[in-house]
């Protein structure tokens, strides 16, 4: 699980280095989706939109493409709506009792 963060990590490093630093500070926002089938799909749903992305494909366990970063407007948002916020598996989710 870590993994996914650190590889969500690369992508925003990528991001910024193909797109260069946005004008004003973006929030952070780190989502999941279930598989890399998904995230493909969510590649291409990105584009289609017209939103910049980067991609970071891992190379050391050819795992291929493993994490996607863009930057989004406030209008653009409900591009990535119904994706659940990314959280590490010992976390309860907000409003459940423990």
């Amino acid at each position: 699980m870590s993994q996914q963060a650190i590889q969500a990590g690369h992508a925003a490093l990528e991001h910024a280095y193909r797109h260069g630093r946005p004008a004003d500070h973006p929030s952070y926002i780190h989502l999941t989706v279930r598989d890399q089938a998904q995230l493909r799909v969510l590649q291409h749903t990105l584009e289609q939109h017209g939103i910049p992305t980067a991609e970071f494909h891992e190379p050391h366990q050819d795992w291929g493409l493993t994490a996607i970063a863009c930057l989004l407007s406030e209008a653009q948002r409900s591009v990535l709506k119904g994706l659940p916020l990314w959280k590490l598996p010992t976390q309860v989710p907000m409003g459940v009792a423990a």
